[in-house]
């Protein structure tokens, strides 16, 4: 398990490489939020960590914001290549969100049926 810190908030890295479709610099991360504690189990405390200037860290509701931005017909792109590949990048980081989150859940129910035996005095 990896731990890192940006912007004074400590993360556990799950994924380190994203695949930005378009030539960068750096890589987009997939992390876990460690710093907080999350009474409500369904909070989504997973993170995309980007490079970025204007939105460093993108929880769960700015990739969906981002892809419901993508899908709107309104607005004219440049380039339908570069909105395709957009799209098909935060979907995916999207649906990696979305499983890692069940996937935990079905991880504690699955554990906590397990039996522990105590030597009674």
């Amino acid at each position: 398990m990896e731990i890192i810190q940006r912007h004074g908030i400590a993360f556990k890295v799950i994924e380190r490489k994203m695949n930005f479709p378009f030539i960068t610099d750096c890589d987009d991360m997939l992390c876990e939020d460690v710093s907080s504690f999350y009474s409500d189990p369904n909070t989504q405390s997973i993170v995309l960590i980007r490079d970025n200037y204007s939105k460093p860290i993108m929880t769960y509701q700015d990739i969906l914001d981002e892809i419901e931005y993508l899908y709107d017909d309104s607005i004219r792109w440049r380039s339908e290549e570069r909105r395709d590949s957009l799209r098909i990048y935060y979907n995916k980081v999207s649906n990696i969100m979305k499983t890692y989150k069940r996937q935990e859940q079905i991880n504690k129910v699955l554990n906590s049926n397990e039996c522990t035996f105590h030597l009674a005095c």
